[in-house]
């Protein structure tokens, strides 16, 4: 039994120590294939000229010498391969671009709808009133940066909410609904038409000024508009808070600034006879 049970793994091993000394088969040679003279290489096959490389099968058929640039098939050299690097770059950097764009503005939607019901719809609409075109404001008491020390939550709310805090500064001073400028706004700062909405936000900016009370100046406005908007609506939060008499707080808390005027009582009427004396104004008397 012994013998019979060793005598398949014998014959197993025998065959594997031939299989492993027989000789490997050998490699058959590739051709290679020269390039015609005249012809250019497109990749795979060869053609006359580079234009003629992908036969209606597109850019997979373009390679080689030749460069699949603005829908066509062209010659390979440093301004071709420098078009195609910037093209694929600018398609890369345009998907990311939508990405970034659409994630971003689907929180600041979230974000803006808190803020209207907590903040905007709790708003006196009634403090600020229209003014007419001819009305003659006076010089703004505010200066640009004086949201960065004056008040941080401010400075902070204009800085990453800007569309929605301009948004509510417009709306509460009868000037556009809260929607439709925070739209507008939103859209214009991130996109190409960010100059159109730059002036759009001046005429109602102007229009922001007339209603508190300041007077306004077109081209610095548009200018302020163009290269320092943040600054510029930070100013505008903290002339209309102080119009509203409010101070918006993280995180959308409204708190009142008013103040009740101090009930002072008449002095009591001093006597006839009182004598008073001294600098302090002692008095004596019946």
């Amino acid at each position: 039994p012994r013998r019979l049970s060793a005598t398949p793994t014998s014959a197993l091993a025998a065959l594997a120590a031939a299989a492993a000394l027989a000789p490997a088969p050998l490699a058959v040679a590739q051709p290679v294939v020269q390039q015609p003279p005249g012809m250019v290489n497109c990749g795979g096959h060869f053609m006359n000229r580079c234009e003629d490389c992908p036969q209606d099968n597109g850019e997979l058929w373009c390679h080689g010498d030749c460069e699949w640039v603005l829908h066509a098939c062209r010659d390979k050299n440093l301004l071709t391969e420098a078009a195609a690097y910037g093209i694929r770059s600018s398609r890369e950097e345009g998907i990311w671009t939508g990405v970034s764009w659409m994630v971003s503005g689907s929180i600041m939607f979230c974000f803006a709808i808190a803020y209207k019901r907590q903040v905007v719809d709790k708003l006196d609409k009634d403090a600020i009133k229209v003014k007419g075109d001819d009305f003659n404001g006076s010089p703004r008491k505010r200066g640009l940066f004086d949201c960065l020390w004056v008040h941080t939550s401010t400075c902070l709310y204009s800085m990453f909410c800007n569309p929605l805090v301009a948004a509510k500064n417009f709306d509460v001073a009868h000037v556009i609904s809260f929607w439709p400028a925070c739209i507008i706004l939103f859209i214009g700062m991130y996109s190409p038409f960010y100059c159109c909405t730059a002036l759009i936000r001046t005429v109602w900016a102007g229009r922001l000024k007339r209603n508190l009370g300041y007077e306004s100046n077109f081209c610095w406005d548009c200018f302020l508009s163009l290269f320092c908007w943040h600054c510029e609506v930070g100013r505008e939060t903290l002339e209309v808070d102080e119009a509203l008499q409010v101070e918006i707080a993280f995180f959308n808390q409204v708190k009142s600034t008013y103040v009740p005027p101090l009930n002072v009582s008449p002095l009591a009427s001093t006597p006839e006879s009182a004598f008073c004396t001294g600098p302090r104004r002692s008095c004596t008397g019946n």
